[in-house]
């Protein structure tokens, strides 16, 4: 917010010194006019869209990083939705489980399945059935061996 407000104290000012110089009737050389302009005018409209451009990358990055905590959490969701469904799980069972709309659910089973995570398997009757083939062998967790015993 600091930023933002930096941005437009700066634009303001530059802006009321541009009306300034724009009125005033100045009796230096070209030189000297040139170099008032750049430092009363353009200096600080330049810093203040330097500033308004900084808090824009810092906005869209917190958006960004906000969609993909909201992405994970939801992908957390579904293998543990997956783990009470014996490793798999059908897009109605999810969207049931979690209040979420159909696309949603289904672009983060899909994600999942992006990763390699899960595998796309499908029902007598047509329907898309995820499996999670980890979460299918967690059992086997408890007779592990260790890599150089097996």
């Amino acid at each position: 917010m600091a930023k933002l407000l930096g941005a437009v104290s700066l634009a303001l000012l530059g802006l009321a010194m541009l009306l300034g110089f724009l009125r005033a009737e100045p009796d230096a050389g070209p030189l000297a006019i040139a170099l008032a302009f750049a430092i009363v005018v353009v200096l600080p409209l330049g810093a203040g869209s330097w500033l308004a451009y900084a808090w824009l990358a810092e906005r869209r990055g917190r958006r960004a990083r906000r969609q993909r905590l909201r992405r994970q959490t939801l992908e957390s969701e579904l293998v543990r939705l997956a783990r009470l469904h014996h490793g798999k799980l059908t897009v109605v069972e999810a969207v049931a489980a979690t209040g979420l709309d159909a696309a949603t659910v289904e672009g983060a089973l899909q994600s999942l399945h992006n990763q390699g995570l899960v595998e796309i398997e499908l029902g007598d009757s047509g329907t898309l059935v995820y499996a999670f083939p980890d979460v299918q062998h967690l059992e086997e967790k408890a007779t592990a061996r260790r890599v150089l015993d097996a």
